[in-house]
């Protein structure tokens, strides 16, 4: 798995919302749904609330999105 570096996370952040948009306007619900993962665990993620990220979601939000690895 390709490491994920604190310092990029706003970047990450910009491109998720990018790819939210790209695959039909996307909301925040849509997104939880699709990765399993609870709304207010992913709202916390895109305000920048969480500070403990985790690997495995990260992973799944990218191949759910299927946001390109560069």
């Amino acid at each position: 798995m390709a490491e994920f570096k604190k310092e990029k996370y706003e970047l990450f952040l910009g491109v998720v919302r990018k790819y939210m948009q790209l695959r039909g306007n996307w909301s925040q619900k849509d997104l939880a749904d699709k990765c399993q993962i609870g709304i207010s665990t992913i709202s916390r993620l895109l305000n920048q609330k969480n500070h403990d990220l985790n690997p495995q979601m990260i992973a799944t939000i990218v191949a759910i999105l299927n946001i390109q690895l560069h």
